[in-house]
């Protein structure tokens, strides 16, 4: 590659990594063929990023990121549970320790008669 790929990135060379992706990130979103399309020059400049990123990444393997992480996405709030379903969980809970407690019970009897 011919042009420097902190220079193409718009980056200083002593940029932590984190700054790096940051700004390829950015350049990416903003040059990529499928948010303009038709657009000869963004393509050219998107090859030209990758070229960048994947020559710095070469040059410092322990220093950027193997892959761009994904956008973070907010994880939906965990569901709580209704009136209805927490009484089911109750009820049912409170159904299968008497059942076990019977299951004792039935099981000291037979051992008492057998002796």
């Amino acid at each position: 590659m011919a042009d420097d790929p902190y220079q193409v990135l718009g980056v200083e060379r002593d940029a932590d990594p984190a700054a790096i992706r940051r700004a390829y990130l950015a350049q990416l979103r903003a040059n990529h063929p499928d948010v303009r399309p038709g657009d000869a020059a963004a393509e050219e400049r998107t090859r030209r990023l990758n070229q960048a990123w994947d020559e710095i990444r070469r040059q410092a393997p322990g220093g950027v990121p193997r892959t761009p992480a994904p956008l973070t996405r907010q994880q939906p709030a965990a569901r709580a549970y209704s009136d209805q379903q927490r009484d089911f969980r109750a009820a049912f809970t409170t159904a299968t320790l008497r059942i076990a407690l019977a299951v004792v019970a039935l099981g000291l009897v037979l051992l008492m008669v057998g002796q």
